[in-house]
């Protein structure tokens, strides 16, 4: 039995676009926007934030959160939409 599916061919464009900026010489943040695309298939659109600091020379603290729209151009249903939080405090030995 062969399936139509496997071997036919995808495109996959991909895009990312993003800014940084430092404050303080030590506290950086980022955001950006991203979009993935397979043709005649599905997409993603995503937006993103990441700050990052350190706390008294002993810790640095980083923050992202990540938001991205799932769109399924073949079924409806398999459409989704995520929410990302990422908290990371690492400590300095």
């Amino acid at each position: 039995m062969q399936s139509d599916y496997y071997f036919s061919k995808s495109k996959i464009y991909s895009y990312d676009f993003s800014g940084s900026y430092t404050a303080f010489e030590s506290w950086t943040s980022a955001i950006g926007f991203n979009y993935t695309s397979t043709k005649d298939y599905n997409n993603k659109t995503g937006f993103y934030f990441t700050t990052s600091f350190p706390v008294a020379n002993l810790l640095d603290v980083e923050l992202f959160v990540e938001n991205n729209f799932y769109n399924d151009l073949l079924i409806n249903p398999m459409d989704f939409n995520e929410t990302i939080l990422k908290l990371t405090i690492t400590k300095h030995w």
